[in-house]
């Protein structure tokens, strides 16, 4: 997601990481693909790996827009 998530997963690929890496256009898509692959009783954080300049205007907007994807999961359940 964002600027860096090609050369992320770029730079993981050459270092022959063999865990599961999913990609997402935004925030929306990431929190339904993080809740496609987890289980109950699993925690889902948000561990950014590079700045989002290009997607939030800073950290906080970031982490607010996380949380209202989650809302949103919790009132279609």
């Amino acid at each position: 997601m964002g600027a860096t998530g090609g050369k992320i997963r770029d730079v993981l690929e050459k270092a022959h990481f063999d865990g599961t890496v999913l990609t997402a256009s935004d925030m929306h898509d990431a929190v339904r693909k993080a809740k496609s692959v987890a289980s109950d009783g699993d925690t889902v954080i948000l561990s950014p790996a590079s700045a989002s300049f290009d997607l939030f205007k800073n950290f906080e907007e970031r982490g607010d827009v996380f949380i209202e994807e989650i809302a949103k999961l919790k009132i279609k359940d």
